[in-house]
């Protein structure tokens, strides 16, 4: 019997309609995971959307199977399966380095998803209603792979899989994204009764309202398929390529289809999507299949503040700041045993329980790490916290944090000294290099860590969080987050965001660094000053200030020069 929900009428008639599938493992272990066409966090941010915005229960989101050899090999060659997972073959198809652990676990997120899209299939056609998997659509994979994270068709295995059970319907693919459709039709070479369209092939580029206009002609032109499946893509969000389309526009686009398939089986699929916006425009989707309405996703809505605050609310005192803790995870996790506490209030084990709460060592054992450790101590600066884990049989430091309690404009603020996230297996590239003050890659939970630490200074009654980034590349990772103390200040930080934007950020970094920037044709430094995640500056004001400065980039010496 099918559990009733929590939520009540909204939540029950939300789930009745769109059925979802998710799994954490969704997310790819890859510490350049952006650089693949989509936003690594996007299925989590969404399903998080849908649970804490009272949309669904988590216990109602569907959790994939795995989808077997099989099925992949009805469409891809078997070169590329025995491909998957290994690491040296993977990375190459992926254009990014992939370690042993993480290649073994991106095949596991890969084959997730094309579980996830056949069971969503099967699902639209039994009840002739729509479906929603929140990773896949990777029309663009060919027999051999494809670009990025698509290397995985799992549109054509789901169509080839369920002929092998019989079906025989109509099936029609509707490209709403920017990525080719070649791959597909590769796939399905001889298989009856496909018909496919990319709506960006009537409007290459232009306007938001002729891309519409071109979505009208190409549902006109659609047959009644058995099964439609639709890839809502959002690459024009965040590429700035093909058509010019916002938020508004994909929640009408949105509207438009599921009002033209209205009582036909359907299956929605993200596709591609990279940016601030990808989760937003996903969720949207969800929300105008699930509600029947153009909703809009709350632009102040953060899914991952959202998701934090509810296992934060979980925690107890006496889990976190005890030293007498027994756990079913410490026999498996391990926990270091310093009698120091962090901030006065945080044990070691209070602490690692913590990280176990809210999946950062679930994300670290798919990078390939076990045996985890949390060490406290005092330094002259704060108290420092390392967490250290284990591979391959060597000990490894993946986390050092200093921090210290101090008043600023007397409010007592969480001050970071010292931050690190460190994956000492990872690779520099030509795509990601070292940064200053690095000395491994980063293990992609800058946003988790700093999430982690609101909480903390929420917890211990402190106003927020402060730093004092020493590098331009940390005041940029942090600044949806943190603004500077002072208008002027920040008026230069987002001057200069706005005169390198066309660079990579390490090239701006080094500038900095090698004294090649110019602030209003003087010679500029970077300057570390405080950052804080309680001041907000008034937009506008901020604006004009911004307006008062120029930056420029001087040229790097030619190798050799003087």
């Amino acid at each position: 019997m099918k559990r009733s929900s929590p939520l009540g009428a909204l939540g029950q008639w939300f789930q009745d309609s769109l059925p979802i599938w998710y799994d954490p493992c969704y997310r790819p272990p890859l510490q350049s995971a952006r650089r693949l066409g989509v936003d690594p966090r996007r299925a989590d941010w969404v399903a998080w959307y849908l649970t804490q915005a009272e949309k669904m229960s988590t216990s109602e989101l569907r959790q994939p199977g795995r989808i077997s050899y099989r099925s992949l090999a009805r469409v891809h060659q078997g070169d590329l399966l025995e491909e998957l997972g290994e690491p040296e073959s993977l990375a190459t198809h992926l254009g990014a380095p992939v370690e042993a652990a993480s290649a073994v676990e991106l095949a596991h997120t890969l084959r997730m998803a094309c579980g996830g899209t056949l069971e969503a299939a099967r699902k639209a056609l039994r009840s002739r209603g729509p479906a929603l998997n929140l990773l896949g659509g990777w029309v663009e994979a060919g027999p051999r792979g494809g670009i990025g994270l698509a290397q995985l068709n799992d549109v054509a295995t789901a169509i080839a899989a369920l002929r092998s059970e019989g079906f025989r319907g109509q099936v029609v693919v509707l490209q709403l994204g920017e990525a080719p459709i070649t791959g597909l039709r590769a796939c399905l070479e001889g298989v009856p009764k496909v018909w496919t369209a990319r709506v960006s092939d009537k409007a290459p580029s232009g306007s938001a309202e002729q891309w519409l206009e071109a979505l009208d002609q190409t549902l006109d032109e659609m047959p009644r398929g058995a099964l439609t499946i639709v890839v809502c893509g959002s690459e024009a969000l965040a590429s700035g390529v093909g058509p010019d389309l916002d938020l508004a526009a994909l929640r009408e686009r949105d509207l438009k289809v599921e009002q033209a398939l209205a009582s036909r089986s359907r299956l929605y699929l993200p596709g591609g999507g990279g940016g601030r916006d990808a989760w937003r425009a996903l969720a949207g989707t969800a929300v105008t299949v699930g509600l029947g309405r153009n909703a809009v996703i709350d632009a102040d809505f953060n899914p991952l503040r959202a998701r934090f605050a509810a296992i934060g609310h979980g925690l107890r005192e006496e889990q976190l700041a005890h030293d007498d803790l027994s756990y079913g995870i410490a026999e498996e996790l391990g926990h270091g045993r310093s009698g120091d506490r962090m901030l006065g209030y945080y044990t070691a084990e209070g602490i690692e329980h913590a990280l176990y709460e809210y999946g950062f060592l679930d994300h670290l054992q798919r990078l390939g790490f076990r045996r985890f450790e949390v060490l406290v101590d005092a330094l002259p600066m704060g108290d420092r916290m390392r967490l250290i884990g284990e591979s391959e049989g060597e000990r490894h430091m993946l986390v050092e944090s200093t921090l210290s309690a101090e008043t600023i404009d007397g409010e007592p603020y969480l001050f970071v000294h010292w931050l690190t996230l460190r994956n000492p297996h990872g690779q520099f590239t030509h795509r990601r290099p070292r940064l200053p003050g690095q000395d491994a890659p980063g293990l992609g939970m800058a946003l988790e860590a700093g999430e982690v630490l609101r909480r903390m200074a929420r917890r211990l009654g402190m106003a927020g969080v402060a730093m004092q980034p020493s590098w331009f590349h940390v005041a940029y990772t942090a600044r949806y987050e943190f603004s500077f103390q002072t208008l002027e200040r920040q008026a230069r930080f987002v001057a200069l965001i706005r005169d390198t934007r066309a660079l990579p950020l390490d090239t701006t970094t080094r500038a900095l660094a090698e004294g090649r920037i110019l602030l209003n044709d003087a010679p500029y430094a970077w300057e570390a000053d405080r950052m804080t995640t309680a001041h907000r500056h008034d937009p506008k004001a901020l604006r004009a200030a911004a307006q008062t400065y120029r930056f420029t980039v001087k040229p790097a010496p030619e190798p050799g020069s003087p």
